[in-house]
């Protein structure tokens, strides 16, 4: 698998690239397929596709890891015209949703997106290539990560409290174990990789990339970092939605620990897997 960092809240220094923001954009290629997991917030995917050589016109899979408009802003001009593109996601990533009395959702309606490619909607697990599955609804097992309410979801006349029940996450999955990749981890980083060891089959998560969305270094993050490392996960890549301060504890106590960045490739598996 080669995964590039199209759109990321970080940019590395020294490289080409047109800049970073707040959101998440990866190009993967696998098994001959070329896709975008996720699409950041504006058209600096595009911009950073071209300054780093990747042609989105052979994009043939979009990955959208939940609704929110800094990870499927991009939308709206991937699909400036129809597109032989599928594009897989959980059921709710359309559901209409404000914060603030703003919109934070993506940057397309369901219809223009059923206008526009092959969507396809699940909550359950669903293969992508013979190595990339998404995991559909994640389960929110583990307490201590708890059920946040991030905005209102539009139902109706009704505003309702927004979960992000279609947060979700893909896997990678080949003879040295599972790596996991995630887009902001509203369902809790976590319970993410707990399922991928249910959905992968196997206890081995060699590795995980993404939005942790730990703000700040608390109890929750301490917890996290003690979980990563009971679980012996050392090849982590943690982004986008995760602060400072977490960052810097997980580059102390992981060994493995990655800095991630517009402009960055992940080759995989790499020389070591740990």
């Amino acid at each position: 698998m080669l995964l590039k960092v199209l759109v990321d809240n970080t940019t590395f220094t020294g490289h080409r690239f047109d800049g970073g923001e707040s959101g998440l954009c990866y190009y993967i290629e696998d098994d001959g397929h070329k896709i975008l997991f996720d699409t950041g917030l504006t058209d600096l995917f595009l911009r950073n596709a071209k300054v780093q050589g990747v042609d989105l016109d052979q994009v043939d899979t979009i990955i959208l890891s939940h609704g929110h408009y800094d990870h499927c802003g991009g939308l709206k001009y991937f699909f400036d015209r129809k597109r032989p593109v599928r594009v897989i996601c959980h059921p709710e990533t359309f559901v209409k949703r404000v914060r603030d009395g703003l919109d934070m959702g993506p940057s397309l309606s369901l219809e223009e997106m059923q206008e526009r490619c092959e969507l396809i909607m699940t909550d359950k697990p669903y293969q992508v290539t013979s190595h990339i599955t998404f995991l559909g609804t994640i389960p929110r097992k583990l307490e201590w990560e708890g059920k946040k309410n991030v905005g209102q979801l539009v139902v109706g006349d009704k505003l309702l409290p927004d979960y992000i029940n279609d947060d979700s996450a893909a896997i990678y999955k080949d003879e040295y174990g599972v790596f996991v990749i995630s887009g902001c981890a509203h369902s809790g980083i976590c319970n993410i990789v707990e399922y991928a060891k249910v959905v992968g089959e196997s206890d081995n998560i060699c590795g995980v990339i993404g939005g942790f969305h730990l703000l700040k270094l608390d109890e929750q993050a301490e917890r996290t970092i003690q979980y990563f490392k009971d679980e012996m996960i050392t090849n982590v890549y943690p982004c986008h939605c995760t602060c400072l301060p977490v960052k810097a504890k997980f580059f102390c106590e992981v060994s493995q620990y990655k800095e991630v960045g517009v402009s960055m490739e992940l080759h995989w598996p790499p020389e070591f897997v740990g």
